[in-house]
């Protein structure tokens, strides 16, 4: 699969767990964090603006597990 669809996939996939932790967090006032004051957060626990971030994070954790795969 080509390195953008891996890495859009990967962003998706953290977004989604954050979201659902972030909301879930949020409605027992328990929320560590709250991206209020950006003006691309989705309910105030996800940044859309990190998506570059979380790109390269799922590539990096690509490499770094099947690095030990191969092992």
């Amino acid at each position: 699969m080509p390195l953008s669809i891996r890495g859009s996939i990967y962003s998706l996939c953290i977004f989604t767990g954050e979201y659902l932790t972030g909301r879930f967090l949020d409605s027992k006032k328990l929320c560590p964090w709250n991206y209020e004051g950006s003006r691309w957060h989705i309910r105030k626990v996800i940044r859309l603006d990190y998506f570059p971030n979380w790109f390269l994070a799922g590539l990096l954790f690509e490499k770094l597990l099947s690095d030990k795969e191969a092992v």
